[in-house]
């Protein structure tokens, strides 16, 4: 994930935090904002946004 890019961070009720890129047209790149360095796996925008659902 570049540090320009767009991003929007969840917070879990557990402080568990996940950095979620935006601006992606076919890909949804999400990572660990406690371990940055750590990868950044990139979700396909349709499952992204179905998991999405199923949390709310």
């Amino acid at each position: 994930m570049s540090d320009e890019a767009p991003a929007e961070r969840a917070v879990l009720s557990d402080a568990n935090c996940v950095e979620v890129a935006t601006g992606h047209p076919t890909h949804t790149p999400v990572r660990d904002s406690k371990s940055t360095t750590a990868g950044t796996p990139l979700f396909p925008a349709p499952a992204w946004r179905a998991f999405l659902t199923t949390l709310h």
